[in-house]
């Protein structure tokens, strides 16, 4: 494995050993399967700050930042626990994603880590400029104690 940023395409093996690139054709299509999978990363964010705004509007409306900050204030917002159990799966699947990320870019080939930086740009553009659209923004400046 190599442990310095490298050319090339034989012998690449990206996650699984079973993930290998011989030639062009396959070269091309790890690359572009690596900018999806960070695009999809994307995706399941937006997804968990829909879900957090919705569930605040749902069962609060005064705390409205409390979770999409990731502060969640007890005193007034009480979500049940099922809903509590789908933020965390969602989390779960997030984390294992982001590890996968990781050692992709790990492969040190320059393509590779190129196409995962290209899909970060790809999906934060996306997903987060629908999210300021749709109102759901960082709200980390307005962190009051509005609950109290």
């Amino acid at each position: 494995m190599e442990m310095t940023f490298w050319t090339g395409y034989k012998g690449l093996q990206i996650l699984f050993n079973s993930w290998e690139t011989d030639n062009p054709t396959q070269y091309a299509f790890s690359c572009i399967a690596a900018m999806a999978f960070v695009v999809f990363h994307n995706f399941l964010k937006w997804v968990a700050r829909r879900l957090d705004a919705y569930l605040t509007k749902k069962f609060d409306d005064c705390c409205a930042t409390s979770l999409i900050n990731g502060t969640r204030k007890t005193n007034k917002l009480t979500i049940p626990w099922y809903w509590e159990m789908v933020r965390a799966f969602l989390h779960m699947i997030q984390f294992t994603i982001s590890y996968f990320i990781m050692l992709i870019a790990m492969t040190y080939n320059v393509g590779i880590f190129v196409s995962v930086m290209a899909g970060a740009f790809i999906g934060y553009f996306l997903f987060m400029r629908m999210s300021q659209s749709e109102g759901i923004k960082d709200t980390s400046a307005l962190d009051g104690d509005c609950c109290s």
